[in-house]
């Protein structure tokens, strides 16, 4: 049996929070995706000179979408961008906060789920042990090693699953709105 199948024994009864963490971390993915898509129309509006219609991205549906709930004015379009964004920022901090938070609870749920089993193990072995490891080894290592445990679970689980997302999203979001050539020219 692997450590890592021993672990998810402690971790399986919070599978219900766990997933309410990763819908919320594919929001944030969503979100994050969201802002590189809310700069297009200032760059293609605002900033260019004479606005033209930009080819073969400005067919895209999702940007075709956002044009039509843009207002036409480019002074417009910043403040409409601007406060998008500041939306967008406050629902992504909720997002991250919550879904840290259950994370975090879930952390602490199985460090306690573990102490306890590791209590019980440790009361119930023989006068023998006890002679062979030192008290301070034993608290050490109830202590310590239980603390990574949590550290496993909690903020390092969250961060790979949001930034595997991230990654996947970024790379979708270049081949599929922006430019599949230039987007597998910058991969190469």
């Amino acid at each position: 049996m692997t450590v890592l199948h021993r672990l998810f024994q402690f971790v399986r009864p919070y599978t219900r929070v766990l997933v309410f963490c990763v819908l919320l971390l594919g929001l944030v993915v969503v979100i994050d995706i969201l802002y590189a898509i809310l700069v297009i129309p200032v760059f293609d509006n605002v900033l260019m000179a004479n606005p033209e219609p930009s080819g073969e991205a400005s067919e895209k549906a999702v940007l075709r979408a956002l044009q039509h709930y843009l207002p036409s004015d480019p002074g417009q379009v910043v403040w409409a961008v601007a406060g998008a964004m500041v939306l967008l920022t406050f629902l992504k901090g909720l997002c991250v906060y919550f879904s840290n938070y259950s994370m975090n609870r879930v952390g602490q749920n199985v460090v306690t789920d573990l102490r306890i089993r590791l209590f019980g193990h440790v009361i119930n072995q023989s006068m023998g042990f006890f002679s062979l490891n030192s008290t301070g080894r034993l608290m050490s290592r109830m202590a310590n090693d239980v603390e990574q445990v949590q550290e496993a679970v909690s903020n390092s689980l969250a961060e790979l699953v949001r930034e595997s997302a991230l990654l996947i999203a970024s790379i979708l979001y270049l081949f599929i709105i922006v430019d599949w050539k230039l987007a597998l020219l910058s991969l190469i």
